[in-house]
């Protein structure tokens, strides 16, 4: 906000009024036309930050309403899928997101300390050939499919389906593998709560599925 001026009366040195009327008519005018631009000024001022102050309520609406949309299980991309959605086995622990986990989508994970253990046998396994396990992931979705095939599953804690997929290195490229159907279950909580342990299962003792995770390299 600019200030404005005020008008003024011209005094002479000794403060005694100099009557030359002429010159403070001619001053206070300016100084009136001055104010007038200062007004002119401030409201464009006022009305630029109404301006921006819209614009700024408009953007953070459409960030809400983005966030606030979720897209529908046959329009989500594929790479929609993040390490939060499935169950990470390795040789040391069971994760999700990163983190160390007792509980998938809400279920205990059945047989959950035995996990690690299935890793090291798959691992030691393969490793006859080459391949150098890392992962193994299990997911639950309401993606249905066919046994040991593979397909684009999308996560959804209240599916009944289960599908795996392995990472791991053969001659020094890490190979991410397709996801692989492995069954589908009576309910939702069932495939969260028995889903690891069925994959890392298959994976371990049954040829045809185990092949499947691994591209047919194993």
């Amino acid at each position: 906000m600019i200030e404005k001026l005020s008008e003024y009366e011209i005094t002479s040195r000794d403060g005694s009024f100099i009557n030359v009327e002429c010159n403070t008519k001619i001053i206070n005018t300016l100084v009136r036309k001055i104010n007038e631009l200062v007004d002119a000024v401030n409201e464009m001022q006022e009305s630029q930050n109404t301006y921006w102050t819209d614009i700024a309520e408009i953007k953070k609406e459409l960030q809400t309403r983005a966030e606030n949309v979720q897209p529908d299980a046959e329009s989500r991309p594929e790479n929609v899928i993040t390490d939060k959605d499935y169950i990470t086995i390795t040789a040391d622990d069971v994760l999700v997101g990163g983190e160390s986990v007792r509980e998938y989508n809400g279920e205990k994970i059945y047989n959950y300390y035995h996990l690690p253990a299935y890793f090291k046998e798959i691992r030691d396994d393969v490793a006859e050939k080459g391949i150098k396990l890392l992962e193994i992931h299990c997911l639950q979705s309401s993606t249905d499919g066919e046994y040991a095939k593979t397909g684009n599953p999308m996560p959804d804690k209240d599916g009944c389906s289960a599908w795996c997929r392995c990472v791991w290195e053969k001659d020094g490229e890490k190979h991410i593998g397709s996801w692989v159907f492995f069954n589908s279950f009576s309910s939702a909580a069932y495939c969260a709560y028995i889903c690891a342990n069925h994959c890392a299962y298959a994976v371990r003792a049954i040829a045809d599925f185990r092949s499947a995770v691994f591209g047919g390299q194993d």
